[in-house]
């Protein structure tokens, strides 16, 4: 319904400038008063404008009773639903530590400044309309960089997400199109695609205006299908954007909480919204915030807390654990709700920082005049007594070896046995603590030599 109007006013037009041309074939005679001028093409179409809309006004109903007219041309909901829509600071930002997880921070910056500057040239080509160079492969050589493809497919190699494996490939199509063919639907399309992957998403524009996102995308496409309550069992692109969700839901709901952060922990939230918690065992070093980003789980555990390359890192949960926003005295909010293990990881520095004394909890006696952890969230502090220590490794996926730190969560009494029957058997002793399927256990993971891909690793119980 809503192109009848175009239609109408496209046919108007099409007529008009038929009589136009008319006009200027039938010979150098006619007077200056016979020529159709711009003018006269401007005044029309202004009035078959007019004359729409007053038609669309007779027949305007009130149908739905809302004390709004609505004709046949009034957009409909059908008609709006495919509106695009520019992502936001924050989605943004989860889907980018998503794309690059695993990128080193110079392959990064590679990246980003290549397809920064391709947006920028392209865009001046495209808004120009006019392509520079010769024709051949070398097209936008001198636009782009005489090696523009050699690089993208250089830099996608490192990226070790293939998140953006499909759109760079569409990228690279489509230069090579542009440089054989000289068509500027190609370029159009080829600096729509670097924009958005430049101002929507590596190097994010706050002050970018909606209009010039041009939704062309295929990361972005699948961002706004994923569910996050969907198993997408080993699907690692859907995994990873599923991550990126949950970092961005995280980050809406969080802001209503703020107002019950404890005082303790307010300042260094502040200065880090990736804080989510903070853990210490009084007479040893381990005394530091605990950080956790979804959608690239180990991005801290290579860096310190203001960001930068650092072989200590950060203490950090699990990607799976929930830490818990809220309290168990007032209650936990909805979804959010303390996962049953809170799985921590840190590394095994030489020096003893980090979960470099960790290991010490080898011996029974240490732990049990080190037997309390106190690791709280950003709203309660919470106490943890030591079970247990084990020794353990990281195992081929396809193993059927007990894998300690693939559990966050027990959803049944059977899994809760499975998983306490994996630690009691690794466990190189057991105190006297009770504990059972109820409670909220956890588990300080770091690595150990003993083996390859070593892993060693404290169980506690929650006591308050």
């Amino acid at each position: 319904m809503k192109n009848n109007k175009f239609k109408a006013c496209k046919i108007s037009v099409v007529i008009l400038l038929s009589l136009f041309s008319l006009v200027i074939f039938a010979g150098c005679g006619d007077t200056a008063e016979d020529v159709i001028s711009r003018e006269d093409v401007e005044t029309f179409l202004a009035e078959e404008e007019a004359d729409s809309y007053r038609s669309d006004l007779s027949t305007a109903t009130d149908d739905d009773n809302d004390g709004t007219l609505k004709s046949d041309n009034t957009p409909t909901a059908e008609d709006t639903e495919n509106t695009v829509v520019a992502p936001t600071s924050d989605q943004a930002q989860a889907l980018k530590e998503a794309v690059i997880s695993g990128m080193s921070e110079e392959n990064t910056d590679v990246l980003t400044e290549l397809i920064s500057r391709a947006d920028t040239e392209t865009e001046k080509i495209y808004k120009e309309g006019i392509i520079p160079g010769n024709t051949g492969s070398g097209l936008l050589d001198d636009a782009l960089g005489i090696e523009f493809n050699k690089e993208l497919l250089n830099i996608k190699g490192k990226i070790e997400s293939h998140l953006l494996d499909d759109d760079l490939d569409e990228i690279i199509e489509l230069h090579d199109l542009a440089s054989d063919t000289r068509d500027m639907g190609y370029i159009e399309d080829l600096y729509h695609m670097l924009s958005d992957m430049d101002r929507y998403l590596l190097n994010f524009d706050t002050n970018a205006v909606k209009e010039d996102y041009f939704g062309r995308l295929h990361v972005w496409e699948d961002f706004g299908t994923v569910s996050i309550d969907t198993d997408y069992d080993d699907d690692d692109r859907m995994l990873a954007i599923q991550d990126a969700l949950r970092d961005v839901a995280r980050k809406e709901v969080t802001p209503a909480y703020e107002d019950r952060i404890l005082d303790d922990y307010r300042e260094l939230y502040e200065y880090n919204d990736a804080v989510i918690g903070y853990i210490y065992i009084d007479g040893t070093v381990i005394d530091a915030p605990v950080l956790q980003t979804l959608s690239d789980y180990e991005y801290y555990l290579h860096r310190d807390i203001d960001g930068n390359e650092s072989e200590p890192g950060c203490i950090i949960l699990d990607a799976d654990s929930e830490i818990g926003i809220g309290t168990a005295a007032d209650g936990y909010l909805e979804g959010y709700e303390p996962s049953s293990i809170q799985l921590i990881h840190g590394h095994n520095m030489r020096n003893g920082t980090m979960f470099g004394s960790l290991l010490k909890y080898e011996n029974e006696s240490y732990a049990d005049s080190h037997a309390y952890i106190q690791y709280d969230s950003l709203y309660e502090h919470r106490t943890y007594e030591v079970i247990c220590a084990f020794y353990s490794e990281i195992y081929p996926e396809e193993s059927d070896e007990f894998k300690y730190y693939t559990y966050n969560r027990l959803e049944s009494e059977k899994e809760y046995e499975t998983w306490r029957k994996g630690i009691d058997e690794m466990a190189l002793y057991e105190r006297n603590v009770s504990s059972g399927y109820d409670d909220e256990f956890i588990v300080l993971s770091t690595c150990a030599y003993q083996t390859d891909n070593g892993r060693f690793a404290v169980m506690g119980v929650r006591i308050r």
